[in-house]
């Protein structure tokens, strides 16, 4: 599964895939990994994204049964991932019922549009067998698209944050190649069909027990009433597909969240465009909490978010030092408890200042404590929001360097301050720096010109 697609442009100004070939004059050959078996095309309208395509696709379900999806899907060279969503989708449709959806808005917009398919002309009347799926001609990526989550699929997703820990990679890859409500059916049911876990690869033998698992904690999963209480409490689910979910968390691939829950009137994806993290040892120095708290107002002040975990020591100086800078850098927490239980209980004051003016975020329901696991794998998400990862000071074995491991492996730069030799806190970011796993830096100048060196973000867009 690729992400990350940055196709070239061809000669006339469209994307192009590595043959040269122009990628907008027709849709991705799979969607979710699922394949795209007829298409037609939608002409955009001003303001819209260009290349836009309704199409069907088949998605593996029950013994017997072949339901369709069809999805409204662009081409958005904008983002440079590939694919972007630009419209809701239709789930669980017999052939017929999918050709007829699709004719009908394909007739909404463009009457004259003519049929288009992946493969071979097919028939309306004739519903496509599995050995009609296509594959991607070698010389093109996987593309991945990220279909809007309507009611049925939102409270699915929500369900799912209660049944699973976060970053299930069965889950993860259960997600990838059905929809979160006929998952959520097949834990109710206790079984997930054939046709579904034929496909899931290294993870078919530990599906029994999580299933068992999963199934164990439905009585958890919240009523519609509970939904509505945390919506009265300012508490809102985003979901991949959303406008406002950020796109660079399909680079967690099988480990991105199911959803996030958020606190906060920001934009996450906006926040997101421009973000640094900064975090680093509970059990700060004096020279480490200034040295965090400088950085992030001064990064604040570039009108850069600050993002950080709302431990104590460095990340609570980080989330601070933002909060300086009124009206410029917003700050995101990312907690490992739910939004609305606050962890540590003495940053509660602070968690609701940037919930407030900020944004408050995490994968746990929202009243959950935090546990062990929890705090292990936030961090991915950490170092995934950000543009870059700034480790403050950090012991050799601390849960900040696993930040680090993540930023590493998620290609993000990474940089490290240098501290007292005589510190133990910091050990961690000289080893990094010793290692050249990350780069030196003193300032928030040089944090912006790593970040730029990247290529995460232009040197306009760091505004400084």
């Amino acid at each position: 599964m690729s992400h990350n697609i940055r196709p070239a442009a061809s000669a006339a100004g469209q994307p192009a895939d590595s043959a040269g070939r122009d990628r907008t004059a027709e849709p991705p050959r799979t969607v979710n990994q699922l394949p795209v078996i007829d298409w037609r095309p939608k002409p955009a309208r001003p303001g819209e994204l260009p290349a836009q395509f309704y199409v069907i696709c088949l998605r593996p379900d029950d013994e017997g049964e072949r339901p369709y999806i069809v999805w409204t899907i662009a081409y958005d060279p904008g983002y440079q991932r590939g694919i972007w969503v630009a419209g809701n989708g239709r789930y669980d449709l017999t052939w017929e019922r999918a050709q007829q959806v699709l004719d009908e808005r394909a007739a909404t917009v463009h009457p004259q549009a003519g049929r288009g398919s992946t493969s071979q002309e097919m028939s309306p009347a004739t519903p496509p067998g599995t050995t009609g799926h296509v594959s991607a001609p070698a010389a093109w990526p996987e593309d991945q698209v990220i279909a809007p989550a309507d009611g049925e699929q939102r409270q699915a997703r929500a369900a799912l944050t209660f049944l699973a820990d976060p970053a299930d990679p069965v889950l993860g890859a259960l997600i990838r190649i059905t929809s979160p409500s006929h998952i959520l059916r097949c834990i109710k049911d206790g079984a997930i069909p054939a046709a579904v876990t034929s496909v899931l690869d290294q993870h078919g033998p530990a599906l029994p027990r999580s299933v068992a698992a999963w199934r164990s904690r439905l009585g958890q999963i919240p009523s519609a009433d509970d939904l509505a209480g945390y919506e009265r409490r300012g508490i809102r689910l985003l979901c991949p597909g959303d406008p406002e979910w950020p796109a660079a968390l399909d680079d967690l691939g099988d480990t991105c969240p199911y959803a996030l829950w958020v606190r906060g009137d920001l934009n996450l994806r906006t926040c997101c465009t421009r973000s640094v993290a900064i975090v680093g040892s509970r059990a700060a120095s004096g020279y480490g909490a200034h040295v965090a708290g400088q950085f992030a107002a001064d990064l604040a002040a570039r009108g850069w978010t600050v993002t950080s975990g709302a431990a104590y020591g460095i990340d609570a100086a980080a989330h601070r030092g933002a909060l300086t800078i009124p009206d410029r850098g917003p700050t995101i927490a990312v907690l490992a408890s739910g939004v609305s239980h606050p962890y540590p209980a003495g940053h509660r004051d602070l968690l609701g200042t940037i919930g407030g003016c900020g944004l408050v975020i995490s994968e746990a329901p929202p009243d959950r404590a935090p546990t062990r696991l929890r705090f292990t794998v936030r961090n991915r998400i950490i170092a995934d929001l950000a543009a870059g990862t700034v480790i403050v000071e950090a012991g050799l074995h601390s849960g900040t360097m696993t930040t680090a491991r993540h930023a590493l492996a998620l290609g993000r730069p990474l940089m490290a301050v240098p501290g007292p030799v005589t510190s133990p806190q910091s050990a961690g970011g000289h080893h990094l720096i010793r290692t050249r796993q990350a780069t030196c830096v003193t300032s928030a100048g040089d944090i912006l010109g790593v970040v730029c060196a990247s290529g995460e973000v232009t040197a306009r867009q760091a505004g400084g």
